[in-house]
């Protein structure tokens, strides 16, 4: 078994990692649309058929990416309370507060 990196490790190179995750995604998205586009054509669907009804029943990839890409933002959120909670003097500093508050 692989030992596994710290929590805050992993979320700090998410970062630096972000395209190289937005690619194996397209290609995960493609993988499955692929696979249910064979799957209909075994069932005897043509091709461009079997290609249209497997995107209309993946959804809309867009849709798939941006829910992914809103996980990934909240562990980006969750970095940055991990590395401020370290920090009480910095968390003070980089508060932001409303200006009817001050």
């Amino acid at each position: 078994m692989t030992p596994r990196l710290p929590r805050l490790l992993r979320r700090v190179l998410a970062v630096f990692r972000w395209n190289a995750q937005d690619t194996e995604m397209d290609q995960e998205m493609a993988f499955h649309i692929d696979a249910l586009a064979r799957e209909y054509m075994r069932s005897g669907m043509s091709e461009a058929h079997a290609v249209s009804a497997a995107r209309r029943r993946f959804g809309n990839v867009r849709r798939h990416k941006e829910a992914g890409h809103d996980v990934r933002t909240a562990h980006l959120d969750q970095l940055a309370d991990d590395v401020t909670s370290g920090f009480p003097p910095a968390r003070e500093r980089t508060r932001i507060r409303p200006s009817w508050r001050s």
